[in-house]
Parts: C-alpha cells; sequence; structure tokens
C-alpha cells in the first residue's frame, strides 16, 4: 500500500515542522496583492477603534495588538460619513505596536470602523509537505 504526503501552502519558504519538506513549488503574486495561505504558526488579527472630533479621527486604539504579521498591514476606514484619512499600522515582533494617523480626514459625523488586514495575508504561498 503507497503511502500519500500531506502538503499545505504556507505563507514562509522556511516550512513549519509539522511539514518540514519544502517541495519546491510556490505561487507568487505582484507586489500589492495578497493571497491566504494555511498558516500553522500563532496568528490572530488585530483590533483597533478611533475617535473623532470636529469631524476627523483625532485618535486609534489599539484592542487587541494580533500576533503573526510579517507585512504591514492594510487599514481600511469603513463609513462614518468622512473621507481622506490616512492611517498608518506601525508592526512590531508581529504586532500591531501603534497606529499613526498621517491625515485625520473630514467630514467625519459618526465613528467609522476600522477593518485590519489579516496576518496570514501575503503575496506568496510556498508548498510544505510531510
Amino acid at each position: 500500500m503507497a503511502s500519500s504526503m500531506k502538503c499545505k501552502f504556507l505563507s514562509s519558504e522556511k516550512c513549519h515542522p509539522d511539514y518540514p519538506n519544502f517541495s519546491g513549488a510556490s505561487i507568487e503574486l505582484s507586489e500589492g496583492s495578497n493571497m491566504k495561505c494555511d498558516n500553522l504558526d500563532n496568528v490572530s488579527p488585530s483590533k483597533a477603534v478611533c475617535t473623532i472630533s470636529d469631524g476627523k479621527i483625532n485618535g486609534v486604539y489599539i484592542i487587541d495588538s494580533g500576533a503573526g504579521y510579517k507585512t504591514t498591514p492594510k487599514i481600511e476606514i469603513i463609513g462614518g460619513g468622512g473621507d481622506g484619512a490616512i492611517l498608518k499600522p506601525i508592526i512590531v515582533d508581529g504586532k500591531l505596536k501603534e497606529v499613526k494617523i498621517l491625515n485625520s480626514g473630514t467630514g467625519f459625523h459618526e465613528t467609522p470602523v476600522l477593518k485590519i488586514e489579516s496576518p496570514n495575508l501575503s503575496n506568496g504561498c510556498f508548498l510544505c509537505c510531510k
């Protein structure tokens, strides 16, 4: 009876101990594009909220710093009635450490929702087997 290999696409070329053999196969996307690979490491998404004053975002507070970020996530500002706000996430040791306000925007009359990209997105996946 032949045994079959079990393989997973992972976000790192350094394969996880559960799938230690890199097959040499990979999928790459152009810069700025992301895909989700199976990830066996400790990863969790971060969460943050913002406050507004005089129609502008005046503060960002991290509720959960998440874990496993290898690249800087994108932050989408949803709702609130305003526009033009630009937020820059700062990642330290795989966790969201801070969110800098590069542009506070205008016209916010309700607190917008901050949607932070999950940490297990990458622009390449590598096939690892056991």
